[in-house]
């Protein structure tokens, strides 16, 4: 079995007390050397806790903006001195606008990629806002919408598939169920439920996709798969 990444899923690198923020990276480094230790190709790590006003200024020169940019850079060459590639998500404050996540991007060099979450964005532009994060992209977490009785809104899921296929996208495709579990059934029958839509849609708009395994309780090997990669 290989792991892949480590979601460090805390720590707030941009927190306004500088001693925070200095306790904040070394806590966030030791999990770094812990995926290290596990032999993990990756660590997620959170870009922000922080949230800066949407306006015509440029998002770079934003002074938060710029420290998370600092202090991720600093995190993934903590993480190339052990072996482990550092990315982030468009998942907090900060990073759910598109504009001020690329600049952080940017201002780390290309050095930063993301695992690209498009059910994290909302609203009638979630769409456009995926597309301008797809291209930095090495992972996708894909989520669906569902009527009240489990059925999987194709639509929604459709969507994020298509503006994968326009970004040129290559890499792992992992399916998220995050809801509510209806009585008598599991989180494994949303999946696959969610398995079979993505292919559905992929085959649907020419996407070709490589199967990849996953694992069930009590992790052993089974043909249900939850993740695709595109190639």
């Amino acid at each position: 079995m290989e792991i892949y990444s480590i979601l460090i899923d805390d720590g707030d690198i941009t927190a306004p007390d500088s001693k925070v923020r200095e306790e904040q990276v070394v806590w966030i480094q030791g999990w770094i050397d812990t995926a290290s230790a596990l032999e993990a190709a990756a660590a997620h790590v959170i870009a922000d806790k922080a949230s800066i006003p949407v306006n015509d200024i440029d998002p770079k020169e934003n002074e938060i903006i710029r420290l998370s940019a600092d202090l991720s850079t600093s995190l993934y060459a903590h993480g190339q001195n052990c072996g482990v590639k550092v990315f982030t998500e468009n998942s907090r404050p900060l990073s759910l606008k598109a504009d001020h996540l690329i600049a952080i991007l940017e201002l780390c060099d290309g050095q930063i990629t993301i695992c690209a979450d498009f059910g994290h964005f909302k609203g009638s532009d979630r769409y456009a806002e995926f597309a301008k994060i797809s291209p930095y992209a090495m992972s996708v977490h894909a989520k669906a919408q569902y009527q009240a009785d489990g059925t999987i809104i194709p639509d929604d899921l459709a969507g994020g598939i298509k503006v994968l296929k326009q970004s040129g996208f290559a890499g792992l495709l992992s399916l998220i169920f995050d809801r509510p579990i209806a009585v008598g059934k599991t989180e494994w029958n949303y999946l696959d439920a969610m398995k079979k839509a993505a292919y559905a849609i992929c085959k649907e708009n020419a996407v070709e996709v490589t199967p990849q395994h996953s694992f069930r309780k009590p992790f052993v090997p089974d043909p249900t798969l939850v993740g695709v990669r595109f190639r």
